[in-house]
This record gives structure tokens, C-alpha cells and sequence, in this order.
């Protein structure tokens, strides 16, 4: 089973800028808490990790934890109950659409921690490809259906290689004005004139309140390499194009809100806006503690390449 990566999404990092100076000692003085990192998906199995804060000279860090208490509930009725032998819990079973889960962690000398989602349900869509009027490839996402107004929607595309990699595109141009604009940029040429100028980095997100009103979503995904990316290549060729709709519950949405706000604030080594960085707090609904439990939803749609038209 392959794996999925989001850009935001499945596997949780804490990224610290970084600046042209060793920081001094820390004088925060914050007790170390439990950090719970779960993401609800039908998709896939329940796994819940599970770490801790400690100190350390110019900050705090997180390490795994081994034998906490952990009680997890699905509709209040118990899924698990007992004591954790390692860093990862793994259940052989799924979440349920619209169900209700719980969870509580304790460990000494730490304080107990509890959080609480809802897993939202599926939205399906219609999905076809065209070539516009100056040749380019158009994606189109029409007639939503499910629990609309519910959960805010993420879209993403990814190519899937022979050697079963996944590679995520970079850039989604579009020109809808429901898009929300958190992520909106603009390139110095116009793509297509349908579609524009601006850009989307890295996903499209719809606003829960705004799905209702969305009839027809047209958009061109785009692979960009960027200089400071130190990422292998993927040197097999691509033979699937995945597209990706995922509704996600409200505590997942305004941690990948809130995650990408912060990503987008990371200041690197030359860059003279170090002295105005104020770092955005990133969302987390775990009482007691750190991390996130959300839930999410997702449906996919699927183009096979042949073999003359896996560059488009």
C-alpha cells in the first residue's frame, strides 16, 4: 500500500526558522506537556503518535513516549483502552464517516490531555480534462455532492510514477474568487486567459461557508522546481495524474490554515526580514497539550498517462 503525502497534511513537522546567529539560552519556562498527532481518514487505519516537550538550552524539543495510558472513543463507545507499549498506536480498523471520536493521554509526571473531532463525509465531484482554445490543459472539478457548508475543501494533484512515488504539484492556477486567498500569488505571465495570472501554492482551499456557491472549479497544476530544493529527483515516468478532494473537519482545516501561515513566515539565512519576524501560533485543539486530532475525508480522481503525454 503506497503511502500518501500531503503538503500540509499526513505526517506533523516542527520547523524553526533559521538566522545568522546562535540563539542564548531560553528563558521560557514552560512545564514539558504530551503531544498527541492523529489525522482521522476513512482511508486509512487509525494511528495515533504519541510524543512529549523536553528542554533544552535555547528551546524545547519532542521525543516519542513509551506506556501512556490511552483511551480512544468512537460515538463514546470504547475503540481502545489500555496502556501504549510504544510511540505508535495502530488499530486494525478505519474511521467512520460522521463519527464522533475522543481521546485522553496520561502519563506521569505529565498533565492528562484531551481532544475531541468529528470526521466529516466525503465529497464526491465530476472530473474531466480539456485543452482550451490556446492549446493548454484545463482540470475540472463540477457538481459537488455530500454534507456541503459542513467542512472547508482542499484540493490537490499528484503524479504517480512506475516506481509507485507520488509527487505533488507546486502550483494551481486558477481565477475563482471563491478560492480563499491565503495561499494566492501571481506570476509575472499570463498561463492561460481563462484561467490567468494567479496561482495557488500548493493546495486550493474553499471555505466551508463558501462550497454551496461553487458550480465549476477550472484549474491548471503546475511541477516547479525550485532552486534550494534538495529533494532527489523522481527519474521514472509518470503514468497516473491523482486528483485530490478532501473535506476537512474544522480542526484540521485551521491547522492547515494555520500550518501554512507559519511555513510561509520561515525566515532563511541573508533574508533581511528576520528582525520583523512574529511567528503565527499554529492551531491545536488538544487540551493539556500539543499537536492535533482532526478528522478528514477524501476522494480521488484518476487520469492514466500514456506513454506521449506524460510531460503535459
Amino acid at each position: 500500500e503506497m503511502d500518501r503525502f500531503y503538503i500540509l497534511f499526513l505526517l506533523i513537522c516542527f520547523s524553526a526558522c533559521t538566522v545568522d546567529y546562535i540563539p542564548g539560552k531560553s528563558e521560557i519556562t514552560e512545564s514539558d506537556r504530551l503531544v498527541v498527532n492523529c489525522l482521522l481518514n476513512p482511508k486509512k487505519k487509525i494511528q495515533v503518535y504519541l510524543y512529549s516537550t523536553y528542554r533544552m538550552n535555547t528551546g524545547y524539543a519532542f521525543r516519542g513516549i513509551q506506556h501512556a495510558q490511552v483511551k480512544l472513543f468512537e460515538n463514546d463507545r470504547v475503540l481502545y483502552e489500555d496502556i501504549c507499549p510504544d510511540s505508535v498506536l495502530t488499530l486494525d480498523q478505519y474511521p467512520l464517516s460522521q463519527a464522533t471520536y475522543k481521546i485522553e493521554v496520561s502519563l506521569s509526571p505529565y498533565e492528562t490531555i484531551y481532544a475531541e473531532t468529528t470526521v466529516p463525509d466525503s465529497i464526491t465531484s465530476h472530473f474531466e480534462r480539456f485543452v482550451s482554445s490556446n492549446g493548454q490543459m484545463i482540470y475540472r472539478l463540477s457538481d459537488f455532492e455530500g454534507d456541503l457548508g459542513l467542512s472547508s475543501l482542499y484540493i490537490t494533484a499528484y503524479t504517480i510514477h512506475d516506481n509507485d512515488t507520488i509527487d505533488q504539484f507546486d502550483e494551481y492556477f486558477a481565477n475563482n474568487i471563491l478560492i480563499d486567498r491565503i495561499n494566492r500569488l501571481n506570476d509575472s505571465d499570463i498561463i492561460d486567459e481563462e484561467i490567468g495570472a494567479a496561482y495557488y501554492e500548493g493546495f486550493m482551499r474553499i471555505k466551508n461557508k463558501n462550497i454551496t456557491q461553487v458550480d465549476m472549479l477550472n484549474f491548471i497544476p503546475r511541477k516547479v522546481n525550485y532552486a534550494e530544493d534538495t529533494t532527489p529527483p523522481i527519474y521514472s515516468e509518470p503514468h497516473k495524474i491523482e486528483v485530490k478532494v478532501i473535506s476537512a473537519a474544522p480542526e484540521y482545516d485551521q491547522y492547515c490554515k494555520t500550518y501554512y501561515q507559519q511555513l510561509s513566515k520561515i525566515i532563511y539565512s541573508n533574508d533581511i526580514s528576520a528582525i520583523t519576524y512574529q511567528p503565527i501560533q499554529v492551531y491545536s485543539n488538544i487540551e493539556n497539550g500539543l499537536g492535533i486530532f482532526a478528522g478528514m475525508n477524501e476522494t480521488s480522481h484518476y487520469i492514466q498517462l500514456l506513454k506521449e503525454n506524460v510531460n503535459e
